[in-house]
This record gives C-alpha cells, structure tokens and sequence, in this order.
C-alpha cells in the first residue's frame, strides 16, 4: 500500500502554507515564484498565508496582497526583501502576526 503525502494546504479551513508551493525558508534560496504563487491562491480561496519558521527570501516585487499573513513566531519566520524596489508588498486591512 502506497500513502500519499497531504500537504498543509489540503487540510479543510487550514491556510495556505508556502511550503506548499516550492518556498524553502532556507535564507539562501529565492522564495520569489513560491510566495508569489501561494499567494495568488490565498486571495483567490480568501486563506490566510502562512509562512512556518525560516528566512525567506524574495527578490522581486510581490506587490498587492489581500490576505493575512501569519509566522510560526516573530523572532522565527522572515521575510527578506533583496531586490531594488522601495515598497515590494502593499497591504490593505488584513492582519500580519509573527512576521519580521
């Protein structure tokens, strides 16, 4: 019998994890395509992103986003900008928890 692996993202009501599409957190992989996939999709399922612990990194514009973003905790979850623009993510009136 072969099991089939179930990621985050498929559990009913769960947010979306960027795991889940490609992300690393590693602090030393462009996380760019991930994140900007994974959010895509939280907007379009009206999810919460998720980032668990790590340093992600992103290194082009992911602009608008119109989902809650929420870390594993603050002093654990990163985002890191190491492109050029001034403002890479714009937010509207959702929340962000655990993030620095």
């Amino acid at each position: 019998m072969s099991l089939t692996k179930v990621t985050y993202s498929m559990i009913d009501g769960a947010a979306v994890n960027v795991q889940d599409y490609g992300a690393v957190g590693d602090g030393s992989n462009d996380d760019t395509t991930a994140i900007k996939n994974a959010v895509t999709y939280a907007v379009a399922a009206g999810k919460t992103l998720f980032f668990p612990s790590g340093v992600y990194l992103c290194n082009d514009v992911i602009g608008a986003i119109n989902c809650s973003l929420l870390g594993n905790a603050w002093a654990d979850t990163k985002i890191k900008y190491v492109g050029t623009n001034a403002d890479f993510i714009t937010f509207g009136s959702k929340t962000i928890e655990n993030l620095c």
